[in-house]
């Protein structure tokens, strides 16, 4: 007999854009983090060349979502990923 739970896991995409202009931001970094303070984020990603991003294979949890980029004022936001939600 086996027995164990499935694992739900979610997956986030969307575009990075300047808020001033409008225009896609490329090569933007995209992260998701459980622990902001260790400073290793459990998910990451970088934007293409038109500003989508995609994460995928999230689980559960809550999340700090930030997206940085050199030239350009980052964001910062808190992300709950809800099982089953």
């Amino acid at each position: 007999m086996l027995s164990g739970r499935a694992q739900t896991t979610a997956r986030i995409n969307g575009r990075v854009v300047n808020v001033a202009s409008g225009l896609p931001i490329e090569h933007a970094t995209v992260k998701l983090d459980l622990r902001p303070g260790d400073d290793q984020p459990e998910k990451a990603a970088q934007t293409d060349p038109f500003g989508f991003f995609e994460l995928k294979e999230i689980a559960p949890g809550d999340y700090t979502f930030k997206v940085e980029h050199p030239h350009f004022v980052g964001h910062e936001e808190r992300a709950v990923l809800a099982p089953g939600a």
